[in-house]
């Protein structure tokens, strides 16, 4: 590697004169390039950093970012969103991880006290989605194990249940079968083993897949090869 011999100084200010320096760094000082001039261990952080930009960030996220190391709520970077620093100033403590500072005009870069209001998640949901929580009537299931009309408490969980209990679906195998079929529904289902899906014969025999795999490891020794 060859050096060149520059008499410019060090970029910290601490007025040592950078000498000898590598070819690479020569024309980069040449060039007028921020990252260059500086001697090993004098480049700093924060302002002293030939990056600083002010102590602001951008994110792709739309929010912005202030330098802050000192603040409860900062990131390891020393970072912190505007909008949750401001509420956490106004509302003179800490914010905690279930506080949502939520900016009441929709503009993210608008981080001004009275735009900003500290709300639970689900009021936040609410604000941006006010059909999110909309109640909707449900209609009542049966039991597919024993026949029970049921309501389950949350939609999502109701549109999948199939059964009204646990007790109902760990007992979908030969517990429920010999409930709803007989011996020789048993003897059928065997018949058309192989030849019908699973998934038809259980329709017909209104039982689980499930169901029809109890009964063929129940008659394993009974079904023809």
């Amino acid at each position: 590697m060859s050096f060149k011999f520059v008499e410019d100084k060090c970029r910290c200010g601490c007025g040592t004169a950078l000498g000898w320096v590598s070819k690479s760094t020569y024309y980069r000082l040449i060039g007028g390039y921020g990252n260059a001039g500086w001697i090993k261990g004098h480049r700093g952080n924060g302002s002293l950093n030939c990056n600083w930009k002010g102590g602001v960030a951008h994110p792709a996220n739309g929010y912005r970012l202030i330098k802050r190391p000192g603040h409860p709520n900062a990131r390891k970077s020393g970072y912190i969103l505007e909008h949750r620093a401001v509420a956490s100033e106004k509302l003179g403590r800490p914010l905690t991880p279930n506080e949502i500072v939520h900016h009441v005009n929709h503009v993210k870069l608008d981080n001004s006290t009275t735009n900003l209001e500290v709300i639970t998640p689900r009021d936040h949901i609410k604000e941006h989605d006010p059909n999110q929580f909309k109640r909707v009537e449900k209609k009542p299931k049966t039991c597919i194990s024993c026949g029970k009309k049921f309501i389950k408490p949350i939609i999502g969980n109701h549109k999948r249940a199939k059964f009204c209990s646990m007790k109902c679906r760990n007992s979908k195998g030969s517990t429920a079968v010999r409930r709803k079929i007989t011996l020789a529904d048993e003897a059928e289902i065997l018949r058309l083993r192989g030849n019908t899906p699973r998934k038809e014969i259980a329709k017909r025999f209104g039982l689980t897949e499930g169901g029809i795999k109890g009964v063929y490891k129940r008659n394993i020794h009974y079904m023809i090869p």
